[in-house]
C-alpha cells in the first residue's frame, strides 16, 4: 500500500483494539466451554472427585444417593435434546443470514445509464492506484435512495457499491472519487459487509455455550453412580450456564456485542480516503450532500443490519434484514426480525440495535468536524483522537 507509515499504525492499532475487544467478549463463553471439556476428561480417565472436591460425600453411596443420581444423570439425558435443538436453532440462523447475505449479492442491476457509471469505475480505479491496492469491481444496487457501500460476495470478492439513485444524484467527479475513496479504506481496513458464519462474533457466543453445555451433560450422562461426582458436576453446570445466560441476555453484553458484529469506522474511513485524494473538501461536499438527498428521500436503503455498513447512515429503526438491494427484496424478507441469535429478548436487542444505529445517525457531524481538522493539517486518526492528541 501506498499510505503514509501514520496512517498504516493507525489501521493497525484500529484492528488490534478490535481484536482485543472481541476477545474481551469471549473470554468466559471460551472458559464454560473448556470447564465442559474439563468435565468431560475428568469423567472419561475416572479421576476420583474426592481428590479434587472434599465434599464428604465420597465411600459407599446410600440407595437414597444413587437413586438421587440416577434422578441427575436422566435429567441430564433430558436436557441433552433441548440443548441440541438450541444448537440446530443456531446453526439455521447463521444459515438463514448466509441465505439473505446471497440475496442482497445476488439483487445487482445492469439497467443505468453507462456515463454516470463510468465515473465511479474510473473513480475506484484512481482511489485504488493512490492507495496501492488492487482495484475492487462495481456493483449498482436497483435502490432510488443515494448511498455507497463496501462489501465481499460468499468467495469473498470484494465489491463497492453504489445505488441507482446514487448514480442519478448531482455527484461531481471529485465527490465521487471521494465516495469511492472511504469505501475502499472500509475494505483496507476490513470493515465491510462479509458473509455471515457461526464463527462471527454474533453467534460464536452461542455457539460456545451449547457446546459447554452438551459436553457438560454428556460428563454427567456418562458419570458413575456417584453421587457426590454426579451433584458437584451438576451444581458446575447449572451455575456456569444460568451465568452466562445472564450475561449474555444483559443489555451491555447486547450493545457490546452488536457494535463489534457491525463495527464500521467512518471517521477512520474518511481519514484514510482523505490521504488517499489529498482532497478533504469534496468528502465534506459528498457527505453533505447524500445526507441531504436521504432526508428528503425519506428511504432507508436497508435494514438495521445494512445501514450501517453505507457511507452515510440514515436515521432507522432496528427491523428486518438484509433489506438493501430491490423493494422486492425488502418485501420478501419483511416478515424476518432481528435478531437472529437465541437465548435474547427479541425487544432487548432490537432496543440495543436501535441505539448503535441511532449513534451512527448522529456521527455526520463528527465527520465532518473531523475533515475540517485535516484541512488544516491536523491529520487526527482514530489512535489520535483516543490519545486526545
Amino acid at each position: 500500500m501506498n499510505l503514509e507509515p501514520k496512517v498504516l499504525e493507525s489501521i493497525k492499532h484500529h484492528k488490534k483494539e478490535l481484536r482485543e475487544k472481541e476477545i474481551y467478549l469471549l473470554v468466559p463463553f471460551v472458559l464454560a466451554a473448556l470447564a465442559g471439556l474439563a468435565l468431560l476428561v475428568v469423567v472419561v480417565l475416572n479421576v476420583p472427585f474426592s481428590d479434587i472436591f472434599k465434599t464428604g460425600l465420597s465411600g459407599s453411596p446410600s440407595f437414597v444417593q444413587e437413586r438421587i443420581a440416577l434422578s441427575l444423570k436422566i435429567l441430564a439425558l433430558a436436557c441433552l435434546p433441548f440443548l441440541i435443538y438450541l444448537g440446530f436453532v443456531c446453526y439455521n440462523r447463521a444459515s438463514y443470514a448466509r441465505e439473505r447475505f446471497n440475496d442482497f449479492t445476488g439483487q445487482l442491476t445492469n439497467e443505468y445509464e453507462p456515463t454516470p457509471v463510468l465515473k465511479f469505475k474510473g473513480a475506484i480505479d484512481g482511489v485504488s492506484i493512490a492507495a496501492g491496492v488492487q482495484s475492487a469491481d462495481l456493483a449498482v444496487f436497483d435502490d432510488p435512495a443515494p448511498n455507497a457501500m463496501a462489501f465481499a460476495d460468499d468467495e469473498g470478492t470484494p465489491y463497492l457499491g453504489i445505488t441507482k439513485g446514487l448514480l442519478e444524484a448531482d455527484i461531481s467527479v471529485d465527490e465521487a472519487n471521494a465516495i469511492m475513496a472511504h469505501e475502499l479504506s472500509h475494505l483496507i481496513i476490513g470493515e465491510n459487509v462479509k458473509p455471515p458464519g457461526l464463527w462471527n462474533i454474533e453467534f460464536l457466543p452461542s455457539v460456545l455455550l451449547v457446546t459447554f453445555g452438551v459436553l457438560a451433560l454428556v460428563s454427567i450422562v456418562l458419570q458413575k453412580f456417584d453421587f457426590s461426582r454426579v451433584l458437584v458436576a451438576w451444581l458446575i453446570t447449572a451455575g456456569i450456564f444460568v451465568c452466562l445466560v445472564l450475561v449474555q441476555r444483559s443489555e451491555g453484553f447486547i450493545l457490546k456485542q452488536l457494535s463489534l458484529a457491525y463495527h464500521h469506522d467512518d471517521i477512520l474511513a474518511d481519514s484514510i480516503a482523505a490521504h488517499i485524494t489529498k482532497d478533504p473538501q469534496s468528502l465534506i461536499d459528498a457527505i453533505k450532500k447524500i445526507d441531504a438527498l436521504m432526508n428528503e428521500n425519506r428511504r432507508i436503503p436497508g435494514g438495521a443490519i445494512l445501514a450501517r455498513y453505507l457511507f452515510v447512515t440514515p436515521p432507522t429503526t432496528a427491523g428486518d434484514y438484509y433489506r438493501y438491494a430491490t423493494q422486492t427484496v425488502s418485501s420478501m424478507l419483511s416478515g424476518e426480525k432481528q435478531p437472529r441469535t437465541w437465548l435474547r429478548y427479541d425487544k432487548r436487542a432490537s432496543e440495543a440495535m436501535r441505539e448503535i444505529l441511532d449513534l451512527e445517525s448522529r456521527v455526520t457531524k463528527e465527520r465532518i468536524l473531523n475533515l475540517d481538522l485535516i484541512k488544516q493539517g491536523q491529520h487526527r486518526l482514530l489512535s489520535d483522537w483516543a490519545k486526545g492528541d
